[in-house]
């Protein structure tokens, strides 16, 4: 074997070498994924990412429960105000350790012939037609803005702050997230360690997207009035002006 020929067998068992590394190295990275890979990804992406993703992070660890509540090892996060999004009907559970808090009027179980059941049907009767028709009208005016967000999406977490702005801003709107990720306990502590206190629900297999048929990216906030969506924003907004601006321009 000649000199020429030695070194490019050389050659050759390095290149066999390197590629053998680089493809071990690349397995067990994939192998070991739990959500930071996607993060990094996103980060570089602009933290806009499909979700179908995310399907495995965190799996089993924070499985919805029958109740709605969801063990968050004692992070302090508000009650839902219903089992479901307001304004887009959709039950999910809350991301709180609280239950979600029933509808007003609901869950009051009593005898027939209780007192407390003779007050119900008293105030029922006493209700006049133009006070219902009143809160109906309230209620089908009412402004949703609903925030898809997870806790690894950097792009969420500028975002988020400035909802929460916009909150304070114009307490006649509600404004209710939705986290888009199966690990609740990290979304949770994400809010708490922000300050944040408007409310979100958890979303651990991607059905919100999937019954809104919204395209695979986060963040995503999407306006209604009542219960009639009015505009999908498939983007980050920068500051709180620009949610205002964005949300008066539909509603």
């Amino acid at each position: 074997m000649n000199k020429q020929t030695a070194l490019a067998l050389i050659s050759v068992i390095a290149l066999v070498l390197s590629v053998a590394v680089g493809f071990g190295a690349y397995t067990l990275l994939s192998g070991n994924s739990d959500g930071s890979a996607v993060d990094a990804a996103d980060a570089g992406d602009g933290g806009r990412a499909n979700q179908s993703g995310n399907e495995a992070t965190g799996a089993g660890s924070d499985a919805d429960r029958a109740s709605g509540a969801l063990d968050l090892a004692g992070i302090e996060r508000p009650a839902c105000p219903s089992p479901a999004v307001p304004g887009v009907g959709l039950e999910l559970p809350c991301l709180s350790e609280h239950e979600t808090a029933p509808a007003s009027g609901v869950g009051k179980s009593t005898e027939p012939g209780s007192t407390e059941q003779d007050s119900a049907e008293q105030g029922s009767a006493e209700r006049s037609s133009i006070d219902q028709d009143g809160a109906n009208n309230a209620q089908d005016d009412a402004v949703t803005i609903v925030n898809m967000w997870a806790w690894w999406c950097q792009p969420c977490r500028e975002e988020i702050p400035y909802l929460e702005e916009v909150q304070k801003q114009h307490p006649e709107w509600q404004i209710v997230g939705v986290h888009a990720d199966q690990n609740a306990k990290n979304g949770a502590g994400m809010l708490d360690e922000m300050g944040v206190d408007f409310v979100s629900y958890q979303d651990s297999h991607n059905k919100f997207a999937t019954e809104l048929g919204l395209p695979g990216v986060i963040p995503i906030t999407i306006v209604y009035v009542g219960d009639t969506q009015k505009k999908v924003f498939a983007q980050p907004f920068r500051s709180a002006d620009e949610i205002i601006e964005s949300i008066e321009g539909v509603v």
